[in-house]
This record gives C-alpha cells, sequence and structure tokens, in this order.
C-alpha cells in the first residue's frame, strides 16, 4: 500500500514539477518580452532625446541668425538715415542756392533753370532710393515675422516632445 501511495505522490510530484517548468518558460517569455519592450523603449526616448537636442539646437541658431539680420538691419537703417540726413542738409543748401539765384540777372535765367531740373532729377532719386529702401525695410519685417512664427512653431513642437518624454516615463 505504501508502494502505491508512493508511486501516485511521484506521479503528483512529477505533474507538479512539469507545470512548475511550464510555468517557468512561460514566465521567461514574458521577461524576455518585457526586456525586449523595454529596450525598444530605451531606444524611441534616446531617439526622441536626439530630435530634442538638435531642436533646441536649431532653435538656438536659428535666434541668433535672427539677431544677426536684426542687426543687421539696424545699422543699415542707421545708414540710412545718415543718408537722408546728409541730403536733407544738401537739399537745404540746394534750395538756399535756388533762393540766392533768384535774384541773379535775366540772363543768368537760364542757367537757373538747369540747376532747378537737375535738383529735381535729384530729388526724384533720392525718392526712388528711399521707395526702395522701404521696400526693402518691409521685406525684412515680413521675414522677422515669418522667423518668429517659425521660433514659436518649434518652440511648441520641442513642448509636445517634452510631454510625449512625460508620458512615456514609469
Amino acid at each position: 500500500a505504501h508502494d502505491g501511495l508512493l508511486a501516485v505522490l511521484e506521479e503528483d510530484l512529477a505533474a507538479g514539477l512539469n507545470a512548475n517548468e511550464v510555468r517557468q518558460d512561460a514566465l521567461q517569455q514574458r521577461l524576455v518580452r518585457i526586456a525586449e519592450a523595454a529596450a525598444t523603449r530605451e531606444a524611441m526616448l534616446a531617439a526622441i532625446q536626439v530630435s530634442l537636442d538638435s531642436l533646441e539646437l536649431a532653435g538656438t541658431e536659428g535666434r541668433a541668425a535672427l539677431s544677426d539680420a536684426l542687426e543687421a538691419q539696424r545699422s543699415r537703417l542707421d545708414n540710412l538715415l545718415e543718408s537722408q540726413a546728409r541730403e536733407s542738409r544738401r537739399l537745404a543748401e540746394l534750395d538756399e542756392r535756388l533762393t540766392e539765384s533768384r535774384d541773379v540777372a535775366e540772363g543768368e535765367r537760364q542757367i537757373l533753370e538747369e540747376r532747378l531740373a537737375a535738383l529735381g532729377r535729384a530729388v526724384e532719386a533720392l525718392a526712388e532710393s528711399s521707395d526702395d529702401d522701404r521696400a526693402d525695410d518691409d521685406a525684412m519685417a515680413a521675414r522677422l515675422a515669418s522667423l518668429e512664427m517659425e521660433i514659436g512653431e518649434l518652440r511648441r513642437t520641442q513642448l509636445a516632445l517634452s510631454a510625449r518624454l512625460e508620458a512615456l516615463r514609469p
């Protein structure tokens, strides 16, 4: 009777060991899948970090380029203002000469009219130059506004990526 009972116990023990081995294999496979998922997540986080670093660098470079462009435009505007002041002084001098020339004798009237025509051409050239400069300034202002919008978009994208990273962290 003991031998029979011992045989039954050995069979139960063997069945339990087999069940444990099956359960252990299933747990081992699950651990492998979890490790693979963790490795995938780590690789994705590393790629996102590289992307964020690149995005931050692009934003920094964009801001630096924008700052340089803005400084160049300010310098150009200062030069234009100086040029305009010089031309204003020149126009004032020409106007003064014109006033003096009105008192000149009738024989010199022809010379005065020629000077007046030259002055008119100079004023027209100055006006055209001023219009061109205004158009350039408007184009630069539009470009600056566009760059500011792009930087804003980069910042929003960076914020969204940061939020995704936070969501992925355990």
